[in-house]
């Protein structure tokens, strides 16, 4: 198999990601498959060199700093990772999805706890006043509303895409998804897993109304899309690739160069915040009015 065809969906794919991660992670998953290791390995690798690089981000020492900005990199390659060897494997799990989620919410919870622990010894933006603890009442409200919301939405609206143009897709139903782990047996990090994913998936289907009104005109016409409706997404593709945008890269990139950089402009780390209310949440609102508005648009044209 090739590295091409374990994209998920190239006509929406992130460019960072066909160019750059995924074509080193494919080095690293055929390694992995080739020795059987589960996907859940690299999902393992994924979170401790993500929670170590977040740690490394508290300290105001700027290799200290780079060797976490190493280890971060090496997690995003790790989360890329682990789907692909379930692909090569042909071994993907609902649980593996389940526990990759959570894990992906641990690594970035490390580096927003790390990121804001940095900030204490900052001035408050145009002020002479150490941030302190009270950096954490500014950033843990905004990283659990503005991040976690951003990255569900453009997740789901991937999700979405793929599934409506007869794509592989992983799009979750919350009440299915309780009915197919009904009686499942699971350990404590699986429950964990499996509480958190249900969470994330009915937020996603209570932020997409005119999404889950084209999904129930779907049902009611016995899981047939017709032609027109995956035609109208395509035309849309750039809308959903526009999505890319509130996932892993651009606040990645943002959040890194923040941290270095603010060792020649002291106090510049803290801005990460401001960039995920001012920057990312304006985008993130833009994306989904427009595929909200499309979604209830095509329900209402193409289903009788």
């Amino acid at each position: 198999m090739k590295k091409r065809d374990l994209q998920k969906c190239p006509a929406i794919n992130d460019p960072i990601d066909t160019y750059i991660w995924e074509p080193i992670s494919f080095i690293f998953a055929k390694a992995m498959a080739k020795r059987h290791w589960s996907p859940n390995v690299a999902t393992i690798f994924s979170l401790v060199c993500g929670v170590a690089g977040g740690v490394m981000f508290a300290f105001h020492n700027i290799w200290i700093n780079v060797a976490g900005v190493v280890l971060f990199l090496l997690a995003i390659i790790f989360d890329c990772s682990d789907g692909q060897i379930a692909r090569l494997n042909h071994c993907g799990s609902l649980e593996g999805r389940m526990f990759d989620g959570f894990c992906d919410g641990l690594v970035y919870f490390a580096a927003y706890v790390g990121l804001s622990v940095r900030c204490m010894f900052d001035k408050i933006p145009f002020t002479d006043t150490n941030w302190s603890w009270w950096i954490f009442l500014v950033s843990v409200p905004i990283c659990a509303f503005f991040h976690s919301r951003q990255a569900r939405i453009a997740d789901y609206n991937k999700q979405v895409y793929m599934y409506v143009c007869g794509l592989h897709s992983e799009l979750s139903n919350s009440k299915a998804l309780e009915e197919e782990c009904k009686d499942k047996k699971m350990g404590f990090i699986g429950k964990l897993s499996y509480k958190s994913y249900l969470s994330y998936t009915k937020q996603q289907e209570k932020e997409s109304k005119g999404i889950q009104l084209l999904l129930s005109k779907i049902a009611e016409n016995n899981g047939v899309i017709p032609e027109e409706v995956a035609n109208e997404f395509k035309k849309h593709s750039l809308l959903f690739k526009l999505g890319n945008l509130e996932t892993v890269n651009l606040r990645t990139i943002v959040l890194i160069t923040l941290l270095l950089v603010s060792y020649a402009v002291p106090g510049l780390a803290c801005w990460h915040f401001a960039f995920l209310v001012f920057v990312l949440e304006p985008i993130n609102l833009i994306i989904k009015i427009k595929t909200e508005r499309l979604a209830k648009r095509c329900a209402r044209e193409y289903f009788k």
